[in-house]
C-alpha cells in the first residue's frame, strides 16, 4: 500500500517538475550591459608644481569671469604673458560632475560659421566650440562619433595622436595609442596634435606659425576647460597650458589641440542671459558641446 502512495505521489510531482524551466538569459537591452573600456587609469601623475622660470608664462592681471547658464560652468577670458609675448585665451572651465561633453555633427558643408549658436541652442548646451579637422570632401578627417553614430576612421597620422571621448557617462583625453576600442563611447572627436602631457609641454612642437588654435584640456579628475587661444604658435600655445595658475582651478594634466584657424569657433551662454558667441570664418564638420547633467 506505502509503495502504491509513494508512486501515485511521484506520478503527480512528474507534470509539476515538467512546468518548472530555468530561467532565460537576459536578452540583449533588457539587463546585458556592452563592456565599456576603462579610460581613467590612463592619466600619469601630474607634478604638484614646476620649477619656475623667467619665461614660465602667467596671467597678466585678474582674468575676466562671469557664470554661464547651468552646470557651474564658467567663462574665463585670461591674457597670458611669459614676458616678451602675450596670448588671449577664451575659455570655459567646468567641472565634469556638473557638466557632461558632447560631439555634434554638422554634416552641412555651407552652413556657415555662424551655425555654432544654433547648433548649441538645439543641444540646450551652455558652451560649444568647434571640434576636430575635416577633409576637403567635407568628411571627418579621423574618426568621430556623435551620439552613438560613427563616421570616419581611425587614422594613424602624426597629427591625429590624440581623441577626446565620452565612455560610461565620463569624459576622457586620450592618446591614441590607448584606444581600447569603440565599444560602450558615445562621443568621440580623434584630434591633434597633443600639447600637454602629464602636466609638462609637449616637446618638438614648431614655434613659427602663429595663428588661431582651439584646445581642450584635464586635470586628470574632474576639471576640464575648452578654449580658444589668439594668434599662439603650438609651441608657445602647450608651454602656456603647463604653466600652473594660468587657468583658475585647473591644474592642466593633458591639452589636446583641436581644429584651428578659420576654423576656430567659441558660444557660450551666460547666467546673466547674453549670448557670447565668436563663430568661425568657415564651416566645421563638428562641435564639441558642454552640457548641464
Amino acid at each position: 500500500m506505502r509503495c502504491f502512495q509513494k508512486l501515485t505521489i511521484l506520478a503527480a510531482a512528474l507534470p509539476l517538475a515538467a512546468c518548472v524551466q530555468p530561467a532565460p538569459p537576459p536578452q540583449p537591452g533588457f539587463g546585458a550591459q556592452p563592456q565599456v573600456p576603462t579610460y581613467a587609469p590612463a592619466y600619469p601623475t601630474v607634478p604638484p608644481s614646476r620649477p619656475s622660470s623667467p619665461a614660465m608664462w602667467r596671467a597678466a592681471g585678474a582674468p575676466e569671469s562671469e557664470p554661464l547658464a547651468a552646470g557651474g560652468a564658467r567663462r574665463f577670458v585670461i591674457r597670458a604673458t611669459n614676458g616678451a609675448s602675450k596670448i588671449d585665451l577664451h575659455l570655459v572651465a567646468f567641472d565634469s560632475r556638473q557638466c557632461g561633453i558632447r560631439v555634434i555633427d554638422q554634416p552641412q558643408p555651407h552652413a556657415g560659421g555662424g551655425v555654432i549658436a544654433e547648433a548649441m541652442r538645439a543641444h540646450r548646451a551652455v558652451a560649444g566650440a568647434n571640434g576636430g579637422f575635416f577633409t576637403p570632401e567635407f568628411q571627418p578627417l579621423g574618426l568621430m562619433i556623435a551620439g552613438g553614430a560613427k563616421t570616419g576612421t581611425l587614422s594613424s597620422t602624426k597629427l591625429l595622436s590624440g581623441m577626446f571621448l565620452s565612455a560610461g557617462g565620463q569624459p576622457y583625453l586620450i592618446w591614441r595609442g590607448e584606444y581600447a576600442g569603440s565599444n560602450g563611447i558615445i562621443d568621440l572627436v580623434q584630434a591633434g596634435p597633443r600639447l600637454v602631457d602629464a602636466g609638462a609641454p609637449v616637446g618638438g612642437l614648431e614655434k613659427n606659425s602663429p595663428r588661431t588654435r582651439t584646445f581642450i584640456v584635464t586635470d586628470g579628475h574632474h576639471g576640464w576647460a575648452l578654449g580658444v587661444a589668439r594668434s599662439t604658435t603650438l609651441g608657445d600655445l602647450a608651454e602656456l597650458l603647463a604653466s600652473p595658475d594660468v587657468i583658475p582651478g585647473i591644474r592642466v594634466a593633458r591639452a589636446l589641440n583641436l581644429d584651428g584657424g578659420h576654423s576656430s569657433a567659441i558660444w557660450m551662454h551666460t547666467a546673466r542671459g547674453a549670448q557670447v558667441s565668436e563663430p568661425g570664418w568657415s564651416t566645421v564638420r563638428n562641435f564639441i558641446a558642454i552640457v548641464p547633467r
